[in-house]
């Protein structure tokens, strides 16, 4: 109960590559344009297939990066989520809202819709959501995941020997 949170995050930072710190963050901004972080998980990870890809220079995905007028050299090197605040400045300059929804579908796959409230705040906007959170107080940090995870496998075993316990109580009736 008191650990799902600390997982579920710990997980998600193994897969897209973010930080938890910066995953709480960002959790406080989906909520607020009523989005998902399975959404944005999704997305991120649909994100970063696109940047690989970028380095063959084909498909669709890499011509939408260059679309934003975004080179691999730009991109390549910065953290995720600075990768996220960069593309979502550049969804912000396009004035025609089906070529931004066009672009932002291209490089996020079908999450894109439903992350452009937040994208189109800019890294602005998601940099204050993400000061917000830390003010709020509910930024996740790297310890207290850890912490958390201690805790997760501490009940795991003590589940076990519960139920070992059981099934040898049961043998003796």
């Amino acid at each position: 109960i008191f650990t799902e949170p600390s997982d579920r995050l710990d997980a998600m930072a193994k897969r897209t590559g973010i930080v938890v710190e910066s995953l709480s963050r960002l959790e406080l901004a989906t909520m607020m344009t009523d989005f998902s972080m399975q959404g944005m998980e999704n997305a991120l990870k649909r994100m970063q297939r696109t940047i690989v890809q970028m380095v063959t220079g084909t498909n669709e995905q890499s011509r939408a990066l260059a679309f934003l007028h975004l080179n691999l050299n730009e991109i390549k090197n910065l953290a995720p989520e600075d990768q996220l605040m960069l593309i979502a400045d550049r969804l912000t300059e396009i004035s025609d809202p089906t070529m931004r929804a066009g672009a932002a579908m291209a490089i996020f796959g079908r999450e894109a819709t439903g992350m452009l409230p937040m994208l189109l705040a800019g890294s602005e906007g998601l940099k204050k959501w993400m000061e917000v959170a830390e003010r709020l107080g509910v930024t996740i940090k790297a310890e207290v995941i850890t912490a958390g995870d201690h805790l997760n496998d501490v009940i795991e075993v003590i589940k076990l020997q519960i139920n070992r316990l059981a099934i040898a109580v049961g043998h003796g009736l």
